[in-house]
């Protein structure tokens, strides 16, 4: 999970088109979500592209450079996911287990707005070991259960104070570490961190923990590697510094993947080289020459 920007006030066709509004008006009467037409949230009902697209799933595939908000993972037809469930939720009882809160009919009124919308992959929103429907919160008697004035998910989760971090909010750098194996943990004292990776399956995820760690850890440690190879000391000098330099550039890249694991990578490089089982002068080596590029970017921000 990466932090993403998006402009509330640039709100797709299909959200705010007179059928989306007399829908609404629909629901919020009905005071549940029985009526929620997916085609609406989806935009593929009046404007579908030339890919087969809907206005809404082109917009969040645009924003989030084809990969799922949660896990980062590429994804190039994502489900739209609904940050605060549209019908009915869950939540975690006094014996730490997912319960049903049967007084809650989920937040229905959100069901359209732009604010409660990203793209997943099913792993993520899955049935089960996903998502689903799980929105716990720190202190349960400050859930909401029918619309009020300010009905976005910024506003809510002033009032709330949900688990599960939404990156259009949050800034995921402060909740997560990982590990050479590409584990993902939790790092906040709140516990909100460890909950999203519960909630979405981002550790237990054994692929997903795999694809991790070979587009990330042995990408870039397997390329160190290999250079430390090279006879010529000046050689071997010039090809170190392009790999932690594409590393630079990769962790800022939108369109890549895991962009959160690049950075904590870069920002910890000390520890994971220190891991590597490399001998100490060849660490020493290299980290003469990350410094080196580390200092250029500062100074260049």
């Amino acid at each position: 999970m990466v932090k993403v920007e998006k402009d509330l006030k640039v709100i797709p066709n299909s959200l705010q088109d007179a059928d989306c509004k007399h829908n609404l008006i629909i629901i919020l009467a009905a005071g549940n979500g029985e009526a929620i037409n997916d085609k609406i949230y989806k935009g593929i009902k009046n404007n579908t592209n030339s890919d087969g697209f809907g206005d809404v799933q082109q917009a969040l595939k645009d924003l989030y450079r084809n990969k799922c908000a949660y896990c980062e993972s590429p994804e190039f037809n994502p489900q739209i996911e609904h940050y605060r469930p549209k019908k009915g939720l869950m939540t975690k009882n006094s014996a730490l287990k997912w319960k049903k809160v049967e007084t809650h009919k989920g937040y229905y009124w959100l069901c359209y707005d732009w604010s409660n919308l990203v793209p997943s992959c099913a792993s993520c929103n899955g049935i089960g070991r996903g998502k689903d429907v799980k929105f716990p919160l720190l202190n349960e008697s400050k859930r909401i259960f029918k619309p009020t004035v300010d009905n976005n998910a910024i506003a809510l989760n002033e009032i709330e104070k949900p688990y599960l971090l939404h990156p259009e909010i949050d800034e995921p750098k402060n909740f997560f570490r990982f590990d050479d194996k590409g584990n993902i943990f939790g790092t906040d004292t709140a516990g909100r961190g460890e909950m999203t990776i519960e909630i979405c399956w981002l550790r237990a995820n054994e692929t997903l923990r795999f694809n991790r760690k070979d587009q990330v850890f042995d990408y870039y440690t397997d390329a160190l590697i290999a250079a430390l190879n090279l006879s010529d000391v000046v050689a071997k000098q010039g090809l170190i510094k392009k790999i932690i330099e594409k590393l630079y550039r990769d962790l800022h890249n939108p369109e890549k993947s895991f962009r959160l694991y690049r950075w904590y990578f870069y920002t910890h490089f000390k520890e994971f080289l220190a891991i590597s089982l490399l001998p100490q002068p060849e660490i020493d080596f290299i980290l003469g020459i990350y410094e080196e590029v580390y200092e250029e970017n500062s100074e260049a921000k």
